[in-house]
């Protein structure tokens, strides 16, 4: 995993508030008739992602991506300070300092995520999750406890898992991309 399994981060926080934002590509998905392009991407990548990480090398590639995808995620994040022709390098320049900020100190990094970047996933897909509002809401909840409640910590920090973990996040990003990110006007 990127973060090692001897830094011991509430994994409650993992499970209750940063792993369940992501539901949102499956609502989505469902009111935009993608539910099959995004379980086969959901797939496709679960299954890369465990098939490079069988060597070091090729994990090493796979870790790589991943904060790609991260840093490409995270610049919807950053919002337009400064009128430029460059509004796209300085996102994407803030972005990673954002990542960076994971190796440099893993709580500056959650705070982040759970300070910014999930309410502002959350208010980026606020007309998605508005649609059936309390259908809606009622799946990210439910989603959220059962998260919640089989987030223990064997199971978070298990080497066995990483793949899985990597390979959502992965298909997060590149849905978040083709299917949301596109369509909206930050």
């Amino acid at each position: 995993m990127i973060f090692s399994p001897n830094y011991h981060i509430n994994h409650k926080i993992l499970t209750g508030i940063i792993a369940p934002h992501g539901i949102t590509d499956l609502i989505h998905a469902t009111q935009n008739n993608n539910t099959g392009a995004l379980l086969t991407m959901n797939t496709f990548c679960v299954l890369t992602s465990f098939g490079l990480s069988q060597h070091e090398l090729t994990t090493i590639g796979l870790n790589i991506f991943f904060v790609g995808t991260s840093v490409v995620h995270f610049r919807h994040d950053v919002p337009v300070l400064l009128k430029s022709n460059f509004i796209e390098s300085q996102r994407f320049f803030l972005s990673f300092v954002t990542i960076s900020t994971f190796l440099i100190n893993h709580n500056l990094f959650f705070y982040y995520m759970c300070f910014l970047h999930v309410p502002n996933h959350y208010y980026l897909n606020r007309t998605i999750i508005s649609k059936k509002k309390m259908i809606n809401l009622s799946f990210i909840l439910s989603f959220t406890l059962f998260l919640s409640f089989i987030g223990c910590y064997q199971f978070v920090y298990n080497p066995l898992f990483y793949p899985l973990y990597k390979g959502i996040v992965i298909s997060h990003v590149i849905y978040q991309e083709l299917y949301i990110h596109k369509n909206l006007q930050h």
